[in-house]
């Protein structure tokens, strides 16, 4: 783990309205900057970043925090891998530091969370493209989005829940706990999958 003196200097190294203008598109508004939440689907800009403070605070979901919280939620990182990246931004010369038990559990458990979502996108595309999937492909059509797009953002279709994402799952050796974890399903009255009978944006 980092001193407190160094973590300090990354973060006053990186001005955090200059390193979320990188992610965010900003407005100046008053003494802070808005924009889009890049945490959550709105059309009007609930996003305030203070330069002052240097903290940022989202109005409509509570996402909020300093320019490392705000590396680790956008790129997924742990809190160690965002201070390198920020440190490197910055030019701070940053010791070596080995990683902590808890920080491999966490990255651990973050890659197969990637992972068990990476295979659930590839099931829910080759479902759209099934007879199964007519009813998700027909609404795209309507919607005027062409094959380049449908396949450029990977869009998908769930079905009716027939286990079969869940079984793909275990026979890959995800156990339960990881797939809880992974928001696909749902454990009330047996196994269910979350999705279902509707067009699935990765």
């Amino acid at each position: 783990m980092y001193s407190r003196e160094v973590i300090d200097e990354v973060i006053s190294r990186n001005d955090i309205v200059d390193v979320i203008s990188g992610y965010v598109k900003l407005k100046k508004n008053g003494s802070s900057y808005t924009g889009l939440c890049p945490f959550h689907n709105e059309k009007s800009p609930s996003f305030s970043v203070s330069g002052q403070r240097q903290l940022y605070h989202c109005f409509g979901c509570g996402a909020g925090g300093n320019v490392i919280t705000f590396v680790m939620e956008y790129e997924n990182m742990t809190f160690l891998e965002a201070v390198k990246m920020l440190g490197e931004r910055a030019g701070v010369a940053l010791p070596q530091t080995s990683m902590s038990e808890e920080d491999r559990k966490e990255r651990g458990i973050r890659d197969r969370l990637l992972e068990i979502n990476k295979i659930a996108a590839t099931y829910y595309y080759r479902q759209l493209r099934s007879e199964n999937g007519k009813a998700g492909l027909d609404y795209l059509k309507k919607r005027e989005l062409s094959d380049s797009t449908i396949n450029s953002f990977g869009l998908g279709y769930a079905t009716q829940s027939t286990g079969n994402l869940y079984k793909l799952l275990k026979d890959k050796g995800y156990d339960d706990d990881i797939l809880k974890e992974s928001g696909l399903f749902t454990y009330e009255r047996g196994i269910h999958e979350k999705f279902w009978n509707r067009v699935i944006f990765p």
